[in-house]
């Protein structure tokens, strides 16, 4: 089992990544001098690893940081070569992922749940305060796009009640998994989902629990979008209320 624990195998890539783009966008990375830095850099960073695991987070955030400036620059400054590091990045994340599937499919699994755990929490964080966002989120993914393609009523339901598709969003994945941080609680406390939440994992509910979760869901489907809408915040509330008392 991969130790999701402990943290500093993860910064690995990150680093790798980080020094080979920079030598790729700096004009001098190409001679002798800049390829004798690159491999002192990698010589330090693992010794680093190895010794003083606190200062090798730290070389990590400042290279992290230099590279977020210097692309910041070259999207201002030239845009061909910002979208040149950006075909670079993706080429590279890429072959290391195929590398990766390749060497360690139980890793390449874990990083693939972390990406879509990483995409639902953005999701989120964006959707409450930019329905915008969330529609551009949401379409980026292949995912939603197969799954919206026979459901108008989602591409409907976005464009006219964004509050409530979010709501939804978040009741479904708190569902799926309570890891998600997804549900609206110290950043809106308006939102007013018990904690902890009743909504979990299928094999953590009890069959009475479920079958609350199935006759809301039922009765949600058999109205239409609009009458969905009307009736949705009663809806949660009963749900609510009905799995407190179980």
């Amino acid at each position: 089992m991969i130790n999701t624990d402990f943290k500093i195998h993860k910064l690995i890539p990150v680093a790798a990544l980080l020094i080979v783009l920079a030598c790729q966008l700096i004009p001098s990375a190409e001679s002798a001098e800049s390829e004798t830095d690159f491999a002192e850099i990698r010589a330090k960073l693992t010794r680093l690893r190895q010794e003083d695991p606190d200062a090798f987070n730290a070389e990590i955030r400042q290279l992290k940081q230099n590279l977020k400036e210097h692309v910041r620059s070259l999207k201002e400054t030239d845009p061909d070569g910002y979208k040149d590091f950006m075909e670079k990045r993706a080429a590279f994340n890429q072959q290391r992922l195929d590398r990766l599937r390749e060497t360690n499919p139980e890793k390449y699994n874990w990083l693939q749940e972390m990406r879509k755990r990483r995409f639902e929490g953005t999701v989120s964080e964006v959707g409450s305060e930019n329905p915008e966002a969330l529609r551009h989120l949401h379409r980026k993914s292949e995912s939603f796009r197969t799954w919206s393609e026979s459901n108008p009523r989602i591409h409907r339901l976005i464009d006219t009640d964004a509050d409530g598709f979010i709501s939804r969003e978040e009741m479904r994945a708190a569902k799926r998994n309570p890891d998600i941080s997804l549900l609206r609680n110290s950043q809106n406390p308006t939102y007013d989902l018990p904690s902890p939440s009743p909504y979990r994992q299928k094999n953590d509910l009890t069959p009475a629990q479920r079958e609350v979760i199935r006759q809301h869901r039922i009765n949600r489907d058999q109205n239409s979008a609009s009458a969905w809408r009307k009736k949705n915040n009663t809806d949660r509330e009963e749900v609510r209320r009905d799995a407190r008392q179980i």
